[in-house]
């Protein structure tokens, strides 16, 4: 009697499971929640301008823990990251007046922002190179020690396929000048704000000059 109530119980177990089993079905993997923003980026950077110096960076000039948690924390996406974080150094980062030692400062907080918050990447150009068949980044003249002309013109007409100069111009702004301040860094080259406005300039100069020599011609077609 006994041995038949534990083929019962046994039985009954397994009949429980295999309708739970049907029951279930299939499941659809869920997708990770996407974040909410906390607040605006309008009044988040109302919150950066208020915060103080001591709160943004440390005794070494680098961005505190609490600070990067704190932009973090806001959900925004990466654009409106990167803004916060520069619009910080430009507001409240201690400058001394001394321009080799300011030039390096900025450059050592753009490299911060680089890491925090790395710009999408975009493939550069390459090209062959000698019977060696060695391709190299071209994005860089090291005659000029500014951004190669043509590899500088060949990224412009790709944008204007689906942009205008005045959302070309600030893009390829803040794109290259981080990456071009590392290889001045590494030159060692000196007035760095001579040349930035200089690199300004003939993004400024390439993408209008292109932009109008597309609408003369009648081949641009802009996607608004």
């Amino acid at each position: 009697m006994k041995l038949l109530k534990n083929i019962l119980f046994t039985m009954a177990l397994f009949a429980i499971n295999y309708v739970d089993a049907r029951g279930v079905g299939p499941t659809k993997q869920q997708q990770p929640a996407k974040k909410v923003p906390t607040i605006s980026f309008k009044n988040a950077l109302v919150d950066v301008r208020k915060m103080t110096k001591t709160f943004i960076f440390d005794l070494n000039q680098n961005f505190t823990k609490a600070f990067i948690r704190k932009i973090t924390d806001f959900n925004l996406n990466a654009e409106f990251m990167r803004a916060l974080f520069e619009a910080a150094a430009n507001l409240h980062l201690p400058l001394s007046g001394n321009n080799d030692a300011d030039e390096k400062l900025s450059i050592q907080v753009r490299r911060q922002i680089d890491v925090l918050v790395p710009y999408e990447e975009i493939p550069l150009q390459m090209v062959e190179k000698d019977a060696v068949k060695k391709t190299e980044l071209i994005f860089y003249d090291d005659i000029t020690d500014s951004l190669n002309q043509d590899f500088l013109e060949n990224r412009v007409k790709q944008e204007l396929k689906t942009k205008d100069s005045g959302q070309i111009i600030p893009m390829l702004k803040k794109e290259y000048s981080s990456r071009i301040l590392i290889m001045w860094d590494q030159r060692k080259l000196k007035n760095i704000n001579q040349r930035m406005g200089q690199l300004n300039e003939q993004i400024e100069n390439t993408v209008r000059e292109l932009e109008k020599q597309q609408i003369e011609a009648g081949q641009l077609v802009l996607v608004r």
